[in-house]
């Protein structure tokens, strides 16, 4: 599902898109490689696309109250359910990713990554996005960061500390991962594919996930990738088995702080408080 916000200002409509990108598995049964707990826990597995639903929602009012976008946004809500059946994918498939690289399928439970993966190569590749951030419930090796913090990791070192700024601010808080593509490329290596769809590192689950997605557009020109993996934050505070609604503030608060970039010499306009923004976030990010 894709959703498009175009500013009313012709100059600003004309600018590249800035992409947010959301995991929306609605239910996971973990595929032929099934998972062990009967089925549980699927409620909040579609929170990456929920996080950008709700941003774009609250952008596209606040667009609509007069906080005009310096650039078109687009949300793509990337929609599926892994399940069993004649037409489900099996281990050792080989798949043709939206970016034209081929995958191993090395194990069916590693299917998100399939799908915000086409979902960013999409947006960066048919509609011009220079900046494209994902949000998905990506792997459970994303607790290192603490039942409350969601993991980022990013193909650029401004756009990081964006995150980490716009999490603080929003106290929806991201933890940074090393962004080590020659390594993280080498553990994803398949000798009858492109890539592999898990990788064969021991403990870097998060990383290998994130680096799956990144290798999808890590060939456009000029490309600023940003992903965050919230499959903790989603679901741990407590709330007797529901979602939390994760993600909106931080994504909310992040495009806005790459939209302010845009603003000559990149200083941003003077801060106005949001319902998500607990105080004024100093990006070096700049995208002028």
């Amino acid at each position: 599902m894709l959703l498009t916000l175009t500013p009313t200002d012709p100059e600003a409509a004309k600018q590249p898109p800035v992409a947010i990108v959301g995991k929306g598995i609605v239910y996971d049964t973990g595929g032929l490689n099934l998972k062990g707990n009967g089925g549980r826990g699927m409620k909040d597995d579609m929170s990456g696309s929920g996080a950008v639903l709700g941003a774009f929602q609250y952008l596209a009012t606040a667009a609509a109250a007069g906080q005009e976008l310096a650039a078109p946004l687009v949300a793509a809500l990337c929609l599926a359910e892994n399940s069993i059946g004649p037409d489900a994918y099996r281990p050792d498939d080989i798949l043709t990713m939206h970016s034209g690289k081929t995958v191993e399928v090395d194990n069916t439970d590693a299917e998100g990554r399939f799908v915000v993966g086409d979902g960013c190569s999409w947006c960066a590749r048919e509609l011009g996005a220079k900046v494209v951030i994902d949000a998905a419930t990506l792997t459970g090796h994303s607790s290192f960061t603490g039942k409350t913090h969601a993991a980022a990791m990013a193909s650029d070192g401004p756009l990081e500390q964006l995150a980490v700024a716009a999490g603080l601010s929003s106290g929806e808080h991201v933890v940074p991962m090393v962004f080590l593509p020659e390594a993280q490329g080498a553990a994803t290596s398949s000798p009858v594919a492109d890539m592999s769809n898990t990788g064969r590192s021991a403990g870097m689950g998060s990383a290998i996930g994130g680096y799956f997605i990144y290798a999808q557009v890590a060939d456009v020109p000029g490309i600023r990738w940003l992903h965050i993996d919230l499959g903790d934050p989603v679901g741990n505070f407590g709330l007797s088995g529901r979602a939390t609604a994760y993600g909106v503030g931080l994504l909310s608060t992040l495009v806005e702080g790459v939209l302010s970039s845009r603003e000559k010499g990149c200083s941003g306009p003077p801060w106005i408080p949001t319902p998500f923004q607990r105080f004024p976030i100093n990006p070096t990010f700049c995208m002028a």
